[in-house]
């Protein structure tokens, strides 16, 4: 989880469960907003961030892909260049969950 200037607070992997992710950002809240490639599996979180007032950027996989060409996938990798799209401003966003 970079700040504005890209400086990494958090690279790790979790279990996927919504209130262990919010124990992890609580202390870089309300600074921070929440990016992810939009998937079947975007509603989950989309929906606690929606509970909890956490700003929820889906992302449009398709245009995800075309921006970031990365040659090596790994979850952080992708996690990371989420993070660089939403910050830098060249994040495709799909539409609202």
């Amino acid at each position: 989880m970079p700040d504005n200037t890209g400086k990494k607070y958090v690279n790790r992997n979790m279990i996927n469960n919504f209130n262990n992710f919010k124990q992890i950002i609580q202390p870089f809240l309300p600074n921070r907003v929440v990016g992810c490639e939009s998937t079947c599996s975007t509603y989950r979180p989309a929906d606690g961030c929606r509970k909890h007032h956490i700003p929820f950027y889906p992302g449009h996989a398709l245009y995800m892909k075309a921006i970031s060409q990365n040659k090596r996938k790994s979850d952080k990798l992708d996690a990371r260049t989420i993070a660089e799209l939403l910050r830098t401003n060249f994040f495709a966003e799909a539409y609202a969950l």
